[in-house]
């Protein structure tokens, strides 16, 4: 896994990153940016997601719940595993994509990882 510090500068590259100063329609990211982010074959914009799904999976990881949602990821799993599960998520729920891609990209995860 990333060390913490690597991830806090993943979470500060998606929120300074000229993609998510255009868009300003929303207050925040959301869900449809991120399924932006994680369709893009340019490595810059794929690590956005990549950032932006560790964010949330490290929150939910540390047992903390996101907007109410849990998810028990197992230890070990790969950023490329949790990004597939926010990328089948989004692509199967399109008219999420309004809302916060914080809230969305936990509901993938608690999805593809309910807690017991």
């Amino acid at each position: 896994m990333m060390p913490p510090f690597l991830r806090c500068a993943a979470v500060a590259l998606v929120l300074l990153s000229p993609a998510a100063a255009e868009s300003k329609a929303l207050p925040f990211v959301g869900a449809r940016q991120l399924a932006a982010w994680c369709e893009a074959d340019a490595a810059e914009v794929g690590s956005l997601c990549g950032g932006y799904v560790l964010a949330v999976a490290d929150v939910l990881a540390a047992d903390l719940p996101l907007d109410g949602r849990r998810a028990c990821l197992p230890v070990g799993v790969r950023t490329g595993t949790l990004v597939d599960a926010v990328r089948r998520y989004l692509a199967e729920h399109p008219r999420r994509g309004f809302e916060r891609a914080t809230v969305v990209a936990a509901d993938a995860l608690a999805q593809a990882y309910p807690c017991p």
